[in-house]
């Protein structure tokens, strides 16, 4: 969910439990308060220890932009 501004997710990685990383071509743009589609990731690996988000706000002097991940 992004709150406080929009932006476009352009890439994220997901660093596994076992140290893999995940290189992931999101591509989604998201205005405050959305959410994204639910991203899967591949293989049977599903601790996560760490990601990493590259994204740009949306609108200039909108405010600045907070990422909250959820994971199930």
């Amino acid at each position: 969910m992004v709150k406080g501004a929009g932006l476009t997710i352009d890439q994220m990685t997901v660093t596994l439990g076992n140290k893999k990383e995940v290189k992931l071509s999101v591509k989604q743009t998201l205005k405050d308060g959305e959410s994204s589609k639910p991203i899967d990731l591949p293989g049977e690996e599903r601790g996560i220890r760490q990601v990493d988000f590259v994204f740009r706000t949306t609108a200039k002097g909108q405010g600045k932009a907070t990422v909250m991940l959820y994971g199930r």
